[in-house]
């Protein structure tokens, strides 16, 4: 029967992304259940004790269930009240039985004797001594209705809720090993509306399907790879929200969730925190145990974060999302300053291997090469015209991507332009187009992959960078979108 109480979706109030969460955890919020699920439902659960009083429609829809759950509980008693009377008590029949269990059996002929405990009749042998009772139509049907009612008030008000499982599946196995070098590329794939996240290894032509979603409306997208090439982070948004999970080699965790799709994350150096960028502020979440630390108030404006080094948050201030000033945040004191104040319209920011220079790109300056110290100072242009930024080289020499006579050079920065050099010469054979981060050094600057855009097909080319040799390494079929993401020690089997 549909209840005929005013129904919050119906009254004239905004709508509310936690308003779901709201009614779902009805019953915690109210102190009728102290159980939570996980941690992640512990962290939802202080956001709603201080989102509920100030947002009128969560208000309502709370007040809302609990008449609902009133209503039930009073018909859940008065059922169990019937079926009281209807159904003749046992306990007379139980102490009964107990008694006569305890009591000595006479056999003819054979002489007294107790029967143990374990070898007693069971209750139902007992049961000739009387006749058994019919259990009334009547009865049987309020029984029904009790179960019909609790399992839907359970259900309704969470006692049975679980968060709702993302629709993304593993595909590859359960355990993965390391290799000894850089040898895998993330990269993902959207085919027919089916999105993958893949390990592919550009040397022997081989791929492993990571993640696959299940729901074209589900968006999977690569973070970062870990600092020791042995985990990846990556984000599932449902449309309403975005999880991160950590797949390592052996397992996937769910490790946060923020509400909406524009958060950003970034490791720390030494692989043992997440940072998450949220409307309040930034989440420091412990891979280890899951524990999350908040950053101070001072990191309520940053969103779009580059990378973590020696206490440093660095965050991109921009208005388009793209392009904008480089900041850092110093997350013990919530100090923050200004990197690349020199230029407003900054891009494609470098942090150089020992974290104390940044390398970015100045479209206000011709898209001119520029390096400035970490915390600020001696700002000045590096190359008017050289390219981007791609990786370093082993020596930690910047790694730029040039375009010269209609095709693509790795080139490696020297002292001065006198020394720059090129290592890898035409990256895309044919005339291919390399698209703005269609390209991939390995650390240490051994090798590369890079997708080339061509009339009638696209195709992935790998490079090596030492000895100038490439090959194409996947031909992409016709309608797929391929996007590359980063080198991995992530053995594809």
């Amino acid at each position: 029967m549909r209840d005929k109480t005013s129904d919050t979706n119906r009254q004239d109030l905004p709508s509310c992304p936690l308003r779901s969460h709201s009614l779902r955890l009805a019953d915690v919020l109210d102190g009728e259940q102290n159980t939570l699920m996980d941690w992640q439902e512990e962290q939802l659960l202080e956001q709603l004790r201080e989102h509920v009083p100030g947002c009128s429609t969560c208000t309502a829809a709370l007040a809302q269930a609990r008449r609902v759950r009133a209503q039930q509980r009073r018909v859940l008693h008065d059922v169990l009240v019937d079926a009281e009377q209807l159904v003749p008590s046992t306990q007379a029949r139980i102490l009964y039985a107990l008694r006569d269990s305890r009591q000595t059996v006479h056999f003819p002929s054979v002489v007294e004797q107790e029967i143990p405990a374990h070898d007693a009749a069971p209750l139902p042998a007992i049961a000739h001594r009387r006749q058994r009772a019919r259990m009334p139509w009547r009865t049987v049907f309020s029984l029904v209705a009790v179960l019909a009612i609790v399992f839907a008030s359970l259900t309704i008000f969470g006692y049975f809720s679980r968060p709702k499982p993302f629709t993304h599946s593993l595909a590859a196995p359960p355990a993965l090993t390391s290799s000894n070098r850089w040898s895998s590329v993330v990269m993902t794939s959207i085919q027919d509306g089916d999105a993958t996240i893949s390990l592919f290894d550009p040397q022997v032509d081989r791929s492993i399907v990571l993640v696959a979603a299940q729901d074209p409306t589900t968006s999977l997208m690569p973070v970062e790879v870990s600092h020791d090439g042995t985990k990846l982070l990556y984000s599932v948004f449902d449309g309403k929200q975005t999880t991160y999970y950590l797949r390592s080699l052996t397992a996937t965790t769910s490790l946060f969730t923020v509400a909406g799709d524009e958060s950003h994350a970034v490791w720390s150096t030494d692989d043992r925190y997440v940072f998450v960028s949220t409307a309040q502020g930034i989440a420091q979440i412990d891979v280890q145990n899951r524990t999350v630390y908040h950053i101070s108030s001072a990191a309520s404006g940053v969103l779009y974060l580059q990378y973590y080094r020696d206490g440093y948050l660095y965050y991109l201030d921009t208005q388009d999302g793209a392009t904008g000033v480089l900041k850092r945040l110093d997350i013990a004191h919530g100090k923050v300053q200004a990197v690349t104040n020199a230029c407003a319209s900054g891009k494609s920011f470098w942090l150089s291997p020992v974290g104390a220079q940044v390398y970015y790109v100045c479209e206000q300056e011709q898209n001119g090469l520029f390096v400035v110290n970490s915390d600020g100072t001696n700002a000045h242009v590096l190359r008017p015209q050289s390219g981007p930024l791609i990786g370093y080289a082993a020596d930690a020499s910047p790694l730029v991507l040039a375009y010269t006579s209609g095709k693509y050079q790795v080139a490696k920065l020297g002292a001065d332009e006198n020394q720059d050099q090129a290592i890898l010469d035409d990256v895309v054979p044919g005339g291919g187009l390399i698209p703005s981060g269609a390209i991939t050094v390995a650390p240490f600057g051994y090798t590369l992959v890079a997708r080339g855009v061509y009339d009638d097909h696209e195709a992935i080319w790998y490079g090596d960078l030492t000895s100038g040799q490439k090959h194409q390494a996947l031909k992409i079929e016709k309608g797929a979108q391929v996007g590359l993401y980063g080198w991995s020690r992530m053995q594809v089997p």
